[in-house]
């Protein structure tokens, strides 16, 4: 009976019978999402060209420039921001990282408290929008319409204040 290892279970050339396998490395989550990542740029540039070719020739102007322009120039940002995170995340910033899905437990609580203060603003505005609907003689429909805006504006501004606090 031959004391040599089986070709199944590697061990190091200079190891004993008795060594374990060795094991590769496992990615880490944010170089496991890459296909997902590659898609989603993907998706992105079709998304860029086909708003592009919907307007080309229908819109004054250089409109449908300034959208393949505007779509190529967010999607190279966002490609950036995801190499800083996955390369080098200790130099990256709490942006970068949370776009790259690769936040520390610092990112993640800066994000929770901005979501908080997000959420007690939704609340007042919502409250507030109906008071503008029912007592004035606006829009509804721009009044409403102008929720999602001061909740984004909202979430960036407290994020920024956060994260810069902490």
């Amino acid at each position: 009976m031959s004391t040599e290892h089986s070709p199944a279970t590697p061990t190091a050339p200079d190891a004993g019978p008795d060594a374990a396998p060795e094991r590769a490395a496992s990615p880490t989550p944010a170089a496991a999402n890459t296909l997902g990542w590659t898609l989603g740029l993907l998706g992105g540039a079709a998304g860029a060209i086909a708003l592009f070719l919907a307007l080309n020739g229908r819109s004054p102007g250089n409109m449908a420039g300034g959208a393949l322009a505007g779509g190529a120039t967010v999607l190279v940002a966002v490609a950036i921001g995801r190499w800083r995170a996955v390369r080098r995340a200790d130099k990256a910033g709490s942006t970068a990282r949370w776009l790259g899905a690769v936040p520390d437990e610092r990112d993640d609580d800066v994000l929770t408290r901005a979501l908080a203060v997000v959420g007690y603003v939704a609340v007042m505005a919502s409250c507030l929008a109906v008071v503008l609907v029912a007592a004035t003689s606006w829009n509804p429909l721009a009044i409403v319409g102008a929720l999602p805006a001061l909740l984004l504006g909202t979430l960036v501004i407290s994020f920024a204040v956060i994260n810069r606090r902490s």
